[in-house]
């Protein structure tokens, strides 16, 4: 069970954590400068489709090196089996539909579509 868990955090690069966080605080603080204000709402919704964009943007690039990874990468999640190919695929998507669904309410939508085109 733990290992499990440990597995898909290291996929999801949760040590990283605070970064999607940052950028957005950073985000803010710059426009709070520039006279922009932002809700306490928006801006945790905000904090929440970021992180979402960016750890979807880890899976699926393990996902999609995970051919490359098994030759020099073998420990990693994907190619050692703790997570399924087909689970972080799917783990990567259902991130990003939380993003989508998080922006929406704080009518963020067009940010969180450009980060995930």
């Amino acid at each position: 069970m733990a290992g499990a868990l440990l597995a898909r955090l290291r996929l999801l690069r949760f040590s990283n954590f605070p970064s999607p966080i940052a950028d957005v605080l950073a985000g803010a603080s710059i426009s709070l400068v520039n006279g922009g204000a932002s809700s306490p709402g928006r801006l945790a919704t905000a904090i929440v489709a970021s992180s979402c964009v960016y750890h979807a943007g880890m899976v699926l690039n393990d996902f999609a090196d995970r051919k490359e990874d098994a030759k020099t990468r073998p420990d990693r999640p994907i190619p050692s089996g703790a997570v399924s190919a087909e689970g972080a695929c799917l783990s990567g998507f259902l991130l990003l539909s939380l993003a989508v669904f998080f922006a929406i309410p704080a009518n963020n939508l067009p940010v969180v579509a450009t980060l995930i085109g």
